[in-house]
């Protein structure tokens, strides 16, 4: 238990320093003011669709569906019935749609892409993080479908016409070649996973910027942005963990659950209508906020499960 605490206290920190270093960049004026934009823009448009390739590429294929079909089951039941909570959740935090959308993304979706992969892969090895890979199939396809076209404010509702951008299209593109199995040269898969690798560290970087631009103490008074922070980093997936063990659920799929679900909430409610050109205050309220509170309940969170 301790060696888990420490060993995951160190990942996250590392993943802070980031948003710090990003945080420091901006206030000293290294970056210019348009600089958040243009790299979630970049992120958006470019470095999560080859992410979101690979991942579908190397892993939407049937030998590993089926293997694995209990990890993927598993995964689409929880973003299923969490996401049915977080429309609910989401309402008693603000009258206001699009902030509404924030919450209820948040409550979805954690940092899972830009953290959880990272610390599960540092702390528990290959393996535990292919199974969650498996396991947040299904949160991938809300995140690039519902969660993308919610989180632009210039969109008033969901359509099948909002889902087509480019962070969808590569998921699809990528589903589909790795279900039929074919084997892409070598250059084009070495590409896309270098321009993958750049994800976390810039997810970090903008959210640093973002914050940058506030008053931390306006920040700080965000009193309900608190009480979310603690929902998403305990309440659900303590939840979550207790139900799975009552049905003696394994080491592994507890791995997976605390990963997806524990992290800090979720950078994309910062990254997105940054691109799109909308209100980013509340999403750097959560990230400043929850990556702070993570520091402590992610490690305790990963030490209580296992």
């Amino acid at each position: 238990m301790q060696s888990i605490f420490v060993e995951t206290s160190n990942q996250i920190l590392c993943l802070f320093l980031i948003v710090v270093i990003g945080f420091i960049i901006k206030k000293t004026g290294v970056v210019n003011d348009k600089m958040d934009t243009c790299v979630s823009q970049l992120q958006s448009n470019v470095i999560m669709p080859a992410l979101v390739f690979q991942a579908f590429y190397k892993n939407f294929k049937i030998d590993v569906l089926t293997e694995k079909s209990l990890f993927l089951i598993v995964g689409a039941v929880v973003v299923v019935i969490t996401n049915i909570l977080s429309i609910w959740l989401a309402k008693l935090f603000s009258k206001d749609r699009f902030i509404r959308n924030i919450y209820s993304y948040s409550f979805t979706v954690s940092n899972l892409g830009y953290m959880g992969y990272s610390v599960v892969g540092a702390v528990f090895g290959e393996e535990a993080l292919f199974n969650m890979m498996i396991f947040c199939i299904p949160f991938n396809v809300y995140i690039y479908s519902i969660g993308i076209a919610i989180l632009n404010p210039n969109n008033p509702k969901v359509s099948f016409k909002t889902l087509i951008n480019p962070v969808f299209c590569a998921m699809i593109l990528g589903a589909v070649i790795g279900i039929i199995n074919i084997r892409l040269p070598e250059v084009i898969v070495t590409t896309c996973s270098n321009l993958a690798a750049c994800m976390g560290p810039l997810a970090m970087l903008v959210a640093g910027f973002v914050i940058a631009k506030y008053d931390i103490k306006e920040l700080f008074g965000y009193k309900k942005v608190y009480v979310a922070s603690l929902i998403r980093l305990v309440a659900i997936p303590g939840i979550v963990v207790l139900v799975m063990k009552a049905f003696g659920a394994g080491t592994d799929i507890l791995i997976c659950a605390v990963g997806t679900l524990a992290m800090s909430l979720g950078l994309n409610t910062v990254i997105f209508p940054a691109a799109y050109g909308g209100d980013t205050k509340t999403g750097a309220s959560m990230a400043l906020i929850s990556n702070i509170l993570g520091v402590v309940t992610i490690p305790l969170m990963f030490a209580l499960a296992l």
